[in-house]
């Protein structure tokens, strides 16, 4: 059986990432208003989404968030599915994106792309070890179809969406 172990582990080390994501030639998804559907699509999946117009919002956000909650740096946002582009920057926020109580991503509203064809153009997968999209509160069922929040991540999560004019770096 160690064998086994070693010959999948070692398959799995001497794999890199694809040198880009493929292309999609299909015809681009458009909305008319991406920030809407970006809100629907989100809290459909048990997301919440505030838009921050200036500085000064930003700082009372982060001010009023609580304790519990971890603010990441996310981006490109998905208007199509309501998921954020989430790379961690150490070990230690990896660690807490899955076990905080409540994740909050902060993404610039440049960085919301109507579907995930947009997202992938602007993602290097061989820039980061992992990386992941995350669309919402974590759930599952079990048999008995009683759902749980939170079983293998955050119970909560929100994103909120700076004006242009306010730079993500200050989270």
């Amino acid at each position: 059986m160690a064998a086994s172990r070693d010959a999948i582990l070692a398959a799995v080390a001497a794999r890199t990432a694809p040198e880009r994501v493929p292309r999609w030639s299909g015809a681009a998804l458009r909305f008319a208003d991406p920030v809407v559907a970006f809100r629907e699509a989100l809290e459909a999946a048990g997301g919440t989404l505030t838009l921050l117009d200036d500085r000064a919002a930003l700082d009372r956000a982060r001010a009023a968030a609580s304790p519990e909650a971890r603010l990441l740096t996310g981006g490109p946002a998905v208007a199509e599915s309501g998921a954020v582009w989430w790379v961690p920057a150490d070990p230690g926020e990896r660690r807490d994106g899955f076990l905080a109580e409540r994740m909050i991503f902060v993404v610039a509203r440049a960085e919301l792309v109507d579907d995930l064809h947009s997202a992938y153009a602007r993602i290097d997968p061989a820039a980061a070890p992992y990386g992941c999209f995350v669309s919402g509160p974590s759930k599952t069922a079990d048999i008995e179809q009683a759902l749980v929040i939170g079983a293998h991540g955050p119970r909560a999560l929100e994103v909120w969406l700076l004006a242009d004019r306010v730079a993500v770096e200050a989270t």
